[in-house]
C-alpha cells in the first residue's frame, strides 16, 4: 500500500531530511506545480529538507534516486536560493557528480554526468573557484 509520504534522512547525507510525497499527500496540489517547474525533486531554499516526486521516481534505479539527493544536496552547498538558473542547475549537477565521486557511488555520479553531458555538453561542467571553495570544504567534512 502506497502512503501519503514516506519521510527519511538522506543516504548522501543523513543531516538531509527527505519527505518523498505521492498524490495522496495532503498538500500535493501545492507541491505539484513546483515539480513540474523543477522536476523529481526540490529542496526548500536554505534549509536541509527537500521534497521528492514519489510518483515521478518510481521507475528509477537507487542510483538515480542518489544522483538526484546529490543535486539538491549540492544546491544547498552552493547556497542557491530558489528559483534557480539554468547555470545554477548545471552547477548543481557538477558538484552533485563531484559528491557522488567522493562518496564513491560510481553508477550514481555516471547517472548524474550523462544527465548533465546531455543538457550542457561534456565541456561545460565546470565550477567557479568559490564554488569549488565550497564543495572542498563540504566533501571535507562527509
Amino acid at each position: 500500500m502506497q502512503q501519503d509520504i514516506v519521510t527519511g534522512r538522506s543516504k548522501i547525507d543523513n543531516t538531509f531530511i527527505m519527505h518523498v510525497v505521492y498524490p495522496s499527500y495532503n498538500k500535493w496540489d501545492t507541491l505539484q506545480p513546483l515539480f513540474k517547474k523543477h522536476g523529481y525533486a526540490m529542496i526548500m531554499p536554505s534549509t536541509k529538507v527537500m521534497y521528492i516526486d514519489g510518483q515521478a521516481i518510481e521507475d528509477l534505479s537507487k542510483d538515480q534516486f542518489y544522483a538526484i539527493q546529490a543535486h539538491e544536496i549540492a544546491h544547498h552547498i552552493l547556497k542557491h536560493k530558489g528559483h534557480y538558473t539554468a547555470d545554477q542547475e548545471r552547477e548543481a549537477d557538477v558538484a552533485g557528480i563531484a559528491i557522488l565521486q567522493h562518496l564513491q557511488y560510481n553508477l550514481a555520479s555516471k547517472a548524474l554526468e550523462d544527465r548533465a553531458i546531455q543538457s550542457y555538453g561534456r565541456t561545460n561542467l565546470s565550477l567557479k573557484p568559490q564554488q569549488l571553495a565550497l564543495l572542498k570544504a563540504y566533501t571535507s567534512s562527509i
